[in-house]
């Protein structure tokens, strides 16, 4: 048995989205294929933390009176999920330590 990871995210409704928006995500659900998912920092774009294949497990648009449409996205891996440590910079275990 291997390992099991699911995603989750969330996002704003946005049709000019340059990257991977809601309009792209609901075009991928309904083909019902494994998708090539990178995780990374806004500030590290060119190395990615996680990579690997992904099912789109859930998509759901929330479409408020008044404010703007949200949608939220869960992801479970497809086989075999890569991980480099050395590409994420945050160290939250360590950030309201005292000297």
């Amino acid at each position: 048995m291997g390992l099991s990871v699911s995603i989750s995210a969330e996002g704003l409704v946005f049709y000019q989205e340059t990257e991977s928006g809601y309009k792209s995500c609901l075009n991928m659900i309904g083909k019902g294929q494994s998708v090539e998912v990178k995780c990374m920092e806004r500030e590290n774009a060119d190395k990615p933390y996680l990579s690997g294949k992904f099912v789109i497990a859930s998509l759901e648009r929330t479409d408020a009176a008044q404010d703007d449409a949200t949608y939220s996205i869960s992801l479970e891996n497809d086989g075999e999920v890569t991980f480099d440590e050395t590409a994420i910079t945050e160290n939250p275990g360590t950030e309201n330590q005292e000297a």
